[in-house]
């Protein structure tokens, strides 16, 4: 376990990646933080919440599904306080969301 505000906190290094701060970059340095955002909506409205994500800058794909949740949305941002603010203001902010869960994707095949 890191101490927080450590050297090793600040910087870790995986196979593929570089994780510093709030930045994961790949080798070539391209922002990957790519994350499937799980909604759940008031009944009879995820269609019209998947429908509004659709086209927002980092929303790659938004669609309303049976099960557990309503929506499943696949978003990708700069860094993760980019994402947060995604997730809070724009997401969570739609008065038809009741509830998210965000997973961040740790590992991507290209």
């Amino acid at each position: 376990m890191f101490r927080r505000g450590s050297k090793e906190a600040s910087s870790l290094h995986l196979k593929n990646f570089n994780i510093q701060k709030n930045t994961i970059s790949d080798r070539r340095g391209s922002a990957v933080i790519m994350a499937y955002i799980f909604i759940s909506t008031k009944p009879g409205t995820s269609e019209d919440v998947a429908e509004s994500l659709r086209g927002r800058d980092g929303v790659m794909r938004a669609d309303s599904v049976y099960g557990r949740f309503d929506v499943i949305a696949l978003a990708q941002a700069q860094n993760l306080k980019t994402l947060d603010e995604m997730v809070y203001k724009t997401i969570g902010s739609n008065p038809n969301v009741i509830h998210t869960e965000t997973a961040i994707i740790l590992f991507r095949k290209q």
